[in-house]
């Protein structure tokens, strides 16, 4: 990562409830001459694009006039270069707005659409952002991910600095000190895992075993199906042997939860589960949980690991990577983790079909559907995956554990640490 300044040392932050990012609702935007770059921004921000409309400041291509500026988020390599290039010419207290296009973001802004007419757009982006609604809308309508930033916060956050988090706002801020350290660690995430997806490529890595053996690890009762339904079907239509672990006991619904992630796994066809029972939104890496993964490992023996990347916005499922890193058994043999996201899409992997049977399989979750449209959220992400709602997929990235967790060490992610409230 070109520019980075690697960290060392752990550092620590409060523990979030739930979300690493809780993105707050924008209603109008800090412009009155708002300029884009990297590609037109219709198809992608017609919300954001029709609040500018209406303040009266619509945004026009790039110019040096510019007192906002609303890019993509970049790829990594040249594109984010041109843009660091850009960002050091102008003054450094522009906003800068960057939305989801190729790669997904962690958003400090949301947008909501209202009532945008979505013909005249691909509707790649119409079910990215029916997806986005679960941000700040419980799933309702459609809605943007943006992060909003200084430019030369942005530029520091680009070039992988830890420069970045230093004289933070207050915590309600946009630029929070916890946010800013969730963003640079997203930020370099991403870049080192495009390299490891680009040399698995080139290595051409498949799925080859005949014997496979396949253990799914949900962080919550209900991610079995919003994290590992695809996978978990065509494992049962294989009828290679599998297990199913939740990490986290349910909080205070635990009992009611249970009930329904059992009722979900029934109808998905899984019958040998078991619950690991760590403090939901309160993970350590190391626990009675860790020793009882690391006995399940031992004894079922996985090649295939189903579960959440270490980028996926929600503290549990971050946690996961390290529960798992610590039980691993010493002179484990060689297995696969395939990894999925929900709250962050995957930019990366090969599609997999989504079962009619898994929209039952969510409706079980009764308890969670109440605060939240996870149907309408599911649909609209496995669309976005599919490229259409014709085609509705999942999205799950193959990657050997070892290169996988040297990639989670080599991020810096690591070293992050929570603390309670």
């Amino acid at each position: 990562m070109e520019g980075q300044m690697s960290r060392v040392f752990p550092y620590f932050l409060s523990r979030p409830a739930n979300l690493l990012a809780e993105p707050f609702v924008a209603t109008e935007l800090p412009t009155k001459r708002p300029r884009f770059v990297a590609g037109d921004p219709r198809p992608w921000v017609r919300g954001t694009l029709k609040i500018l409309e209406n303040q009266g400041s619509p945004a026009l291509p790039w110019s040096e006039d510019a007192d906002f500026i609303l890019a993509p988020w970049p790829n990594p390599g040249k594109e984010c270069q041109d843009l660091c290039r850009l960002l050091a010419g102008v003054d450094s207290s522009t906003p800068v707005a960057l939305y989801e296009r190729d790669f997904p973001v962690l958003p400090n802004t949301v947008i909501q659409r209202r009532g945008e007419q979505t013909s005249s757009g691909p509707e790649v982006s119409d079910s990215l952002s029916r997806f986005r609604a679960s941000l700040r809308h419980g799933g309702k309508g459609e809605a943007e991910a943006l992060v909003l930033l200084p430019a030369q916060r942005m530029k520091l956050i680009l070039k992988g600095s830890f420069l970045a988090t230093f004289q933070p706002r207050s915590k309600d801020s946009l630029q929070s000190r916890r946010y800013l350290h969730h963003l640079l660690d997203h930020h370099r995430s991403l870049s080192v895992l495009a390299r490891v997806d680009q040399e698995l490529s080139d290595s051409q890595h498949h799925r080859d075993n005949p014997e496979e053996r396949v253990l799914a690890l949900a962080p919550h009762f209900d991610d079995e199906v919003l994290l590992l339904g695809a996978e978990l079907a065509q494992a049962v239509e294989s009828e290679c042997p599998m297990r199913l672990l939740w990490l986290t006991d349910g909080g205070k619904e635990g009992e009611k939860r249970r009930t329904e992630g059992a009722r979900a796994a029934k109808i998905l066809g899984v019958s040998e589960t078991a619950c690991l029972n760590a403090p939901e939104s309160n993970i350590r890496a190391h626990g009675k949980w860790t020793q009882d993964l690391r006995q399940h490992l031992e004894e079922f023996k996985p090649t295939r690991i189903l579960m959440p990347w270490w980028l996926d916005n929600h503290v549990d499922h971050f946690e996961l990577t390290r529960v798992l890193r610590a039980a691993w058994p010493t002179g484990f043999p060689s297995c696969t983790l395939s990894l999925t996201g929900f709250w962050t899409p995957l930019p990366f992997g090969a599609n997999v079909p989504v079962h009619a049977k898994l929209e039952e399989a969510l409706r079980q979750h009764e308890s969670q559907l109440t605060s939240l449209d996870y149907v309408a959220s599911f649909a609209g992400l496995n669309a976005w995956y599919g490229g259409s709602s014709e085609r509705p997929s999942s999205r799950t990235w193959d990657v050997p554990a070892k290169d996988y967790f040297a990639a989670f060490k080599e991020s810096g992610s690591g070293l992050r640490r929570y603390r309670n409230p």
